[in-house]
């Protein structure tokens, strides 16, 4: 398996900064983030180094392939999706946060990077209530529909989210849209049960710029999906 460098560094209330770094992240495996560089005390998770302390801005720096980067509550569960670059092709930069989060014990990072050649979408929300979620999934051949599935339960978007109204997304992938990749798609969807497509999010690409939130109004009702169209050249 190959690996990749992971930084994620963080600004807080008080003025004390945080940084987190792995020189060997492991392609393809949700893993833990500890403490690292920059004269930081190594090793230590979120909830440990930033105990009390209030995080404003942060961003994940990936060598490549980056999945996803979140903060996770003390049971798992996701408290915030983190903005994410790849090293050199950032364009905001450390951004702030959706919302202030005040770091507690237990706290942790979480991180994933692709495997190179892996047809990876992410969709990274966060809803007017104050929730935030990631779905994910493979996209198939050429003309194929892929669901998106929550990273921590593999259930869709309307049972995760019923009755949610998310108002910022991002869009992760790994394969552009175009004539020569047939694992590329446009956007990403939220289809109703009855088939009607309610919110669409466009494809934005770590590898060559940082993504932004696109910011609007989608309910989510339960029986929802969220899909993606391959390419079919």
């Amino acid at each position: 398996m190959t690996t990749q460098s992971v930084s994620i560094v963080m600004q807080t209330t008080s003025g004390t900064a945080l940084s987190f770094q792995d020189h060997s992240v492991e392609d393809g495996v949700a893993q833990e983030l500890l403490s690292g560089g920059w004269n930081q005390v190594a090793g230590q998770s979120l909830g440990v180094v930033g105990d009390g302390l209030t995080v404003t801005h942060a961003v994940a720096i990936f060598g490549d392939n980056g999945s996803y980067a979140y903060i996770a509550n003390p049971d798992g569960s996701i408290n915030q999706p983190l903005m994410m670059m790849r090293a050199s092709a950032g364009i905001q930069g450390v951004i702030p946060l959706c919302r202030p989060v005040r770091l507690i014990a237990g706290m942790t990072l979480k991180v994933r990077s692709a495997i190179t050649g892996t047809t990876y979408v992410g969709f990274n929300v966060y809803c007017a209530s104050g929730r935030a979620h990631i779905f994910s999934g493979v996209a198939g051949s050429s003309g194929a529909v892929t669901n998106l599935t929550s990273v921590i339960n593999g259930s869709d978007v309307g049972s995760v989210l019923t009755g949610q109204t998310i108002v910022k997304a991002y869009v992760v992938s790994a394969t552009d849209w175009d004539g020569a990749e047939a694992g590329g798609f446009p956007a990403v969807a939220l289809i109703a049960g009855n088939g009607q497509s309610k919110s669409f999010w466009a494809q934005q690409m770590v590898v060559y710029n940082q993504p932004q939130w696109q910011e609007y109004p989608a309910r989510v009702d339960l029986n929802d999906v969220l899909q993606i169209d391959t390419d079919t050249s």
